[in-house]
């Protein structure tokens, strides 16, 4: 993998725990653990980004209908209308 190196210094408690998940094969090195671990918090941090924008677009509450909602919203009530009527 081609990238940036890091140095971190670990407790021993963390430490065993590292190279437990490796020697369990939960993962096949220290450093694709770690890369993983950091992968799922950047997911979790856009999850969480995706979350808050979904927020901010209900609370702003509905927008109003513009020319174009209602020509479809006509559009498929008449195709309904069709189709029970067939």
């Amino acid at each position: 993998m081609e990238g940036f190196t890091v140095h971190v210094s670990l407790p021993d408690s963390l430490h065993r725990f590292l190279m437990s998940q490796v020697a369990e094969g939960r993962c096949n090195s220290a450093n694709e653990f770690i890369v993983d671990l950091l992968r799922a918090a950047q997911k979790a941090a856009a999850s969480s980004r995706l979350d808050e924008l979904v927020q901010e677009g209900l609370d702003s509450g509905m927008a109003p209908l513009t020319e174009q909602d209602w020509e479809e919203l006509r559009r498929r009530l008449e195709e309904r209308v069709r189709r029970e009527s067939a």
